[in-house]
């Protein structure tokens, strides 16, 4: 009857196999359901609703399970659009660290925002986080920059203008600053009255505009609704020029004077700016 000590030593044997396998595969199942990364998002102050120019403090925590974190981006989704606001390089398996964001004057009265957190993890994985809320727009005029003088592309002066920097520039080792130029041909006497661009913006004529109340919701919907071309031709004295990239407003000029001199080391135009931040 030597049998029975074996089944039950066999059965013994099946039950420990089965009690392994049983948390082997628990074991393989938390490794598959574990994200690669992960990201928490908190915010100062915690509200549903902002008023524009306000400003949000978000605590950011990331850390990663497998690999480490790449970068933390943040996207912005409203109805004027989509774009990543901030970026940064982490190279780390844990961070933490604070983010300022201001919340905008946008286009219309009620704007709903959606800002999407993401963590990029070295394995090719991320994880994201999203934080919604709405903006009360206080749309507040613009503060006038200049009186800025570009020169003819003919002259040896500066002949181009950086909106980003507020500044004159010549274009020739400027370009990717040259948002505006005069294009002037080099043998020519004769001032060209024409800007183009070396950044992509695009110009826009609009002289009923009302450029000393201008407020940014004015300025990003005039130049929505305007025709906007890449040359702006025949620039005269008190002509108000929108200036942006695609259907994105930069800003407003106002023409003072063009001066087309004798010979044309002194041609110029001489401008004001308001500037949507």
């Amino acid at each position: 009857m030597g049998f029975v000590p074996n089944l039950l030593l066999i059965m013994k044997k099946l039950i420990l196999l089965l009690f392994a396998a049983v948390i082997l595969l628990g074991s393989c199942k938390k490794k598959l359901d574990q994200d690669d990364v992960i990201i928490f998002v908190k915010s100062s102050p915690d509200q549903t609703t902002y008023n524009s120019n306000e400003t949000i403090l978000f605590s950011i925590e990331s850390f990663a399970n497998e690999g480490y974190i790449k970068n933390i981006d943040v996207t912005s989704v409203t109805s004027d659009g989509i774009g990543v606001i901030f970026d940064t390089l982490i190279n780390e398996g844990r961070t933490s660290f604070y983010y300022l964001y201001r919340v905008p004057v946008f286009s219309v009265e009620t704007q709903s925002v959606k800002l999407v957190f993401t963590s990029h993890c070295s394995t090719g994985n991320s994880s994201k986080t999203t934080h919604s809320f709405k903006v009360q727009s206080e749309d507040v005029p613009l503060e006038e920059l200049g009186q800025f003088t570009i020169y003819s592309s003919a002259s040896s002066k500066k002949s181009g203008f950086s909106i980003e920097l507020e500044q004159a520039v010549y274009c020739e080792s400027d370009s990717i600053y040259c948002d505006l130029y005069d294009k002037t041909i080099d043998s020519s006497l004769v001032l060209s009255r024409e800007w183009q661009s070396k950044t992509e913006v695009l110009f826009a004529r609009f002289n009923d505009f009302n450029y000393e109340g201008a407020t940014k919701s004015s300025v990003m919907n005039a130049y929505k609704d305007a025709n906007k071309v890449s040359r702006m031709t025949d620039i005269s004295n008190d002509d108000i020029i929108f200036v942006g990239r695609g259907n994105t407003a930069l800003g407003v000029i106002k023409v003072m004077a063009v001066y087309d001199d004798e010979g044309s080391e002194n041609d110029r135009y001489n401008f004001y700016l308001k500037k949507i931040e």
